[in-house]
């Protein structure tokens, strides 16, 4: 069945207790266009988030997963307004921030902080490692100098380095040492909400345990809410309370962490799922192979975006129009016509027949 009245309600209920809460968000990007399209106003765009909702409630992580290039990293950074939505609407605590200039959003970088991908490419080789760790603080003018270089030092003891780091170079430094003054960066100004971008796929198995047990840690310490963006299914279960699956732009599914996890709805999350390598080696695991590669974000497929992969896909009416959402249980949907009763009515009858 679709979503119902009563679920919007709940929804809208759920958003106003929600720390960080999105409606309907898209973010395009005009392509690279020719001479002649540019002569005949043609304009192109790539889709990289398209019509995205949801709610994280405060304290919560919520994770984000999906093939490269599926919009995570856009959508994650279009929350913090590194990018100009464009169109829909991001709240953070109840209060519309998505048209807000620069200058208005500026006090609010202080709640909102991110930990990017690459240890490696992400810390100014230039610099030392407490002029990076105090820098938010210095652009943002917390505190006066003396205290930024003791939040910094605290901050090292925090992520579990030593404070004597205060003044050597990234290139000194392990990429799982990096990786935590990275997370000290971000914890400089005393957030509420940190966007971690694939913040363990650039490190050692060994390591990046030890840097999800760290951001647990600090979660539990500082009541930090986490969107946790990766491709990686089992970090992402080991560390998130919700999951929200994206494919070409778009949630196909959402839901409590477990729920998706031991009742996938959605075929792509079935495909994802049936990937993940299983420590026994006794089991049999049935994978489930995607044929083909996603289509571009500049010219999605009509109606469903999965459907020209899909192995589980219905007929013409995954080609006709995008499929809502459709309630499995409490908190969870699935964007599929396999749960929508009217299809399976007529595909019934036509059996039949």
């Amino acid at each position: 069945m679709t979503v119902t009245d009563r679920e919007r309600d709940r929804d809208r209920e759920a958003a106003e207790d929600a720390l960080v809460s999105v409606r309907g968000l898209e973010k395009y990007y005009e392509s690279n266009q020719g001479l002649v399209d540019r002569l005949l106003g043609n304009v192109r765009r790539v889709k990289a988030v398209d019509g995205v909702s949801f709610d994280i409630p405060a304290g919560q992580t919520m994770g984000l997963v999906g093939e490269s290039g599926c919009g995570k990293t856009t959508l994650g950074e279009t929350l913090l307004k590194l990018h100009d939505a464009t169109a829909g609407e991001i709240y953070y605590d109840g209060r519309p921030i998505t048209d807000l200039s620069d200058g208005q959003f500026r006090p609010m970088r202080e709640q909102m902080q991110m930990i990017f991908q690459d240890p490696h490419s992400n810390l100014d080789s230039r610099m030392v490692i407490g002029d990076i760790i105090t820098e938010p603080m210095n652009v943002l003018d917390v505190g006066d100098r003396a205290d930024r270089e003791a939040r910094a030092k605290e901050l090292l003891d925090q992520v579990g380095l030593d404070r004597s780091y205060y003044d050597r170079y990234p290139h000194e430094f392990s990429g799982g040492q990096r990786q935590r003054v990275g997370i000290a960066r971000a914890l400089s100004v005393d957030p509420d909400f940190v966007v971690c971008d694939e913040p363990v796929s650039a490190l050692d198995v060994s390591v990046q345990a030890q840097i999800l047990e760290l951001l647990d840690d600090l979660q539990d310490e500082y009541g930090l809410t986490y969107l946790f963006i990766s491709h990686d299914l089992s970090v992402v279960r080991y560390i998130c309370d919700r999951l929200a699956v994206m494919y070409l732009g778009k949630i196909v599914e959402i839901g409590e962490s477990e729920d998706v996890f031991e009742n996938p709805q959605h075929p792509y999350t079935r495909a994802l799922l049936s990937a993940v390598p299983d420590p026994d080696p006794a089991v049999d695991r049935d994978r489930i192979f995607l044929e083909g590669a996603p289509p571009s974000p500049e010219n999605p497929p009509e109606g469903c975006r999965f459907q020209t992969r899909c192995p589980e896909k219905i007929g013409p009416v995954c080609e006709e129009a995008p499929p809502e959402f459709y309630d499995i249980e409490d908190g969870h949907h699935s964007a599929c016509y396999l749960h929508d009763e009217a299809v399976d009515e007529s595909r019934s009858e036509a059996d039949d027949e």
